[in-house]
């Protein structure tokens, strides 16, 4: 357990392997720098703030991969690609993911660039979804694939996708997978295709 924040801002590796095996934060956990983090097997990563794939004030990549049943990653806002940097994250196979706001691309420096996969029959929840709903030279893209993968927006949480210009965003669902939404508004901007 760390005490305040947790930031890996080197180009190493990081794997977080067995169910039990826990890499936990009381604050912010940042993956940049270069860096991989691999969560497998059961393994959880937690946050008591937020969680910035790259970004976090420094405009360096992080790549984050979630896999296999019992494997987490958690925290309170996400972010994957910011500050000019690109940032990664792949949760597949049974992993899950639990936050507030996910941003992918949710950036105001241009040159940011954000990936969020979920697949093979991953699951991922948050309270709302930002898509490069900036009108910066940026990219966003989620992709939602493979049989029994998900991504939920609980309650009134609003999903943005694209900006009124400059950006490039996309939600793209594929065969077998789910995007759920309730009560929330989702806005589709002009830079911001949704594809089934």
């Amino acid at each position: 357990v760390f005490t305040g924040d947790f930031a890996n801002d080197t180009a190493s590796a990081i794997t977080v392997t067995g169910a039990g095996s826990t890499l936990r934060s009381t604050a912010t956990v940042i993956f940049r720098g270069g860096s991989t983090t691999r969560v497998v097997a059961g393994g959880s990563i937690s946050a008591g703030d937020d969680v910035f794939i790259s970004g976090g004030g420094v405009a360096t990549d992080g790549t984050v991969m979630v896999s296999g049943g019992g494997s987490s990653l958690a925290g309170d806002d996400l972010f994957v690609g910011q500050n000019g940097a690109t940032g990664s994250l792949t949760f597949s196979s049974g992993g899950s993911g639990a936050f507030a706001i996910i941003g992918v691309d949710d950036s105001q420096l241009a040159g940011s660039t954000g990936t969020l996969l979920i697949e093979s029959g991953a699951v991922v929840q948050g309270t709302g979804l930002k898509i490069a709903n900036r009108s910066f030279a940026n990219t966003g893209t989620v992709i939602i694939t493979g049989a029994n993968s998900a991504l939920t927006i609980t309650g009134a949480g609003a999903t943005t996708i694209g900006a009124e210009s400059t950006s490039t965003g996309a939600l793209h669902i594929q065969t077998g997978a789910v995007f759920n939404t309730s009560k929330g508004t989702m806005t589709i901007n002009p830079t911001g295709p949704l594809n089934l």
